[in-house]
């Protein structure tokens, strides 16, 4: 994989994004308890959670258009169109959207989005911790079978994940969604801890001796820029926080 490239590119390249957007826009809305959906529905209201999420609130109106033209059909004997449902206009949907709207903008309010000051410092930290754990591990003489290889490709995938905010960090905001973007930092950063002690926990007992002091080892002689390894854009000392 060409992560360099494909960052440089302005692709994502983890997973968390898409992992966290199933769980925030469908999960949380079309999952609880005693909900059943047909297709059809599913797509309506989905459709309606995207404006919402969105903030997309000029688009209902068209929105409502859609919806109503789906509910009308038929001919009329002379070719013209026969409405199956007589909607008056601006109709019903039209009043039930223009009356949820100002609702739901007002639950929904969200504050201006801050980006907290330490965050790019603990990515940092985050990645260099990572980087010396799988550079102490290249040391240990432990068998492929020896090794969690489905926690460890998890912990590959978080390092992708943090590399990836580290470089939205250098972007404008306008070019990601930022909020969704923090969110989903801050979920794979609490993740980290709870995942590195379940790996190390499961490595065979003569690595769980000697693992914790070559990691400090390592992490001792790791050079701070490498923090930035396969993230676009030159090293630069502006960019490293006071690790």
């Amino acid at each position: 994989m060409r992560y360099d490239e494909y960052l440089r590119l302005g692709y994502g390249i983890g997973s968390g994004a898409v992992e966290s957007a199933h769980k925030q826009v469908v999960h949380a809305r079309m999952r609880q308890a005693g909900m059943r959906w047909s297709e059809a529905g599913a797509r309506r209201l989905l459709a309606l959670r995207l404006q919402l999420l969105n903030d997309r609130w000029d688009m209902l109106d068209q929105l409502r258009h859609d919806i109503g033209g789906r509910l009308s059909g038929g001919r009329r004997p002379g070719g013209q169109r026969q409405p199956r449902i007589q909607i008056d206009e601006p109709g019903l949907i039209g009043h039930a959207v223009r009356a949820l709207a100002p609702r739901l903008a007002m639950r929904f309010a969200r504050s201006p989005v801050v980006i907290p000051a330490d965050l790019r410092s603990r990515l940092e930290a985050a990645r260099l911790e990572l980087l010396a754990l799988f550079r102490a591990l290249d040391r240990m003489d432990l068998a492929p079978a020896e090794i969690p290889q489905l926690l460890l490709r998890q912990l590959f995938e978080l390092d992708a994940d943090y590399a990836e905010a580290l470089w939205a960090l250098d972007q404008t905001p306008r070019r990601f969604k930022l909020r969704a973007t923090l969110r989903d930092t801050s979920a794979a950063l609490e993740r980290m801890p709870q995942l590195l002690t379940k790996f190390r926990c499961l490595l065979p007992p003569r690595a769980q001796s000697t693992l914790p002091a070559l990691e400090r080892s390592v992490r001792k002689s790791l050079n701070p820029g490498e923090a930035y390894n396969m993230v676009p854009y030159p090293k630069s000392p502006k960019r490293l926080s006071t690790l």
